[in-house]
């Protein structure tokens, strides 16, 4: 049985975009697993303008397991804005609030400190995840509320 995956947008419009991706595991782990594709043309503007970016106001993390979440701007390696994890295998929510103050992460904003285990490459501007710890029956929704760019 392959991970069973569900993404819904749950509001489109011309100024925000919101996506709630949920995973039911077999087992099989996440490496950088596209959550949100700006190029997808689904998400242009009304008028036809192609998305070029994000600002990441919000992440909403809930997870029923012990394993670990990573969300971020998929590249080489991840460059991770968003970790979710616990020790026990209890339900958790994680909320993430980015943007109330200065208006969102996005990615031509990313500093790297050197060997912090921080991202390396060029971020595409897609949003991924990578999971550690997954095993069958496993289970997470995430829900991303994100600013457009054109």
């Amino acid at each position: 049985m392959a991970n069973s995956i569900t993404t819904q947008i749950l509001a489109n419009t011309d100024r925000k975009l919101v996506v709630q991706y949920a995973l039911d595991s077999d087992g099989t782990e996440l490496d950088q697993g596209i959550l949100v594709d700006i190029s997808d043309s689904a998400y242009n503007s009304s008028g036809g303008k192609a998305l070029t970016g994000v600002a990441v106001e919000r992440v909403i993390v809930s997870k029923t397991d012990a394993s670990t979440i990573k969300i971020g701007w998929a590249a080489t390696n991840l460059y991770t804005f968003a970790h979710a994890s616990n020790i026990a295998s209890t339900a958790v929510v994680s909320d993430l609030n980015y943007g109330s103050e200065w208006g969102g992460l996005i990615k031509d904003n990313i500093t790297v400190v050197a060997g912090t285990g921080a991202g390396s490459g060029t971020p595409t501007g897609d949003i991924a995840a990578t999971t550690t710890g997954m095993t069958s029956s496993d289970s997470f929704t995430i829900l991303l509320v994100m600013r457009k760019i054109f």
